[in-house]
């Protein structure tokens, strides 16, 4: 009987190419679910998308090129690094601190419109928002791809002044 699954096994190595541990594994492991069983019993998760947004993503996508997926992820590019001295001089407001009553408190977020990459030209957004008013303050300015120095492109635009 032993002689006989050698030879069987022999044959199954000749045959498809396998290795010998591979070929007797597939012959002593557990039996195969029928191919129509395991497609119809399969469970399908649930949609991440409707249909238009798929429509959508699927057009977006024809623009592109057809990239393939690593480069449809979103990349951040940070261009500040906060200093020590300055994270622990700033104190961090939550919900709980009491709000200012006067206008003049302000809270300001830069942005660099740059795109994947530093190389190159691009602009800086310095926006600062009144915490009592809620007026938007917006300055831009560019940075030049040889020197890496800004120049303003415009002051202070739109919304009320701060103190």
């Amino acid at each position: 009987m032993k002689a006989d699954r050698g030879k069987i096994l022999d044959r199954v190595v000749d045959t498809t190419r396998m290795g010998r541990s591979t070929a007797r594994r597939m012959l002593t492991g557990p039996v195969l679910p029928d191919p129509a069983e395991q497609v119809d019993g399969r469970t399908l998760r649930p949609r991440g998308y409707s249909d238009d947004a798929r429509a959508l993503l699927e057009h977006v996508w024809a623009l592109m090129g057809m990239p393939c997926g690593k480069y449809l992820v979103v990349k951040g590019v940070s261009t500040t690094k906060p200093s020590p001295l300055l994270r622990n001089s700033i104190t961090i407001r939550t919900c709980a601190d009491e709000a200012p009553e006067v206008p003049g408190v302000i809270e300001a977020d830069t942005v660099a419109h740059c795109g994947p990459t530093l190389i190159g030209e691009f602009v800086r957004t310095l926006t600062m928002t009144d915490i009592v008013t809620g007026g938007p303050r917006t300055a831009r300015s560019a940075t030049t791809p040889r020197s890496g120095s800004c120049r303003a492109s415009r002051s202070c635009s739109s919304g009320s002044r701060t103190r």
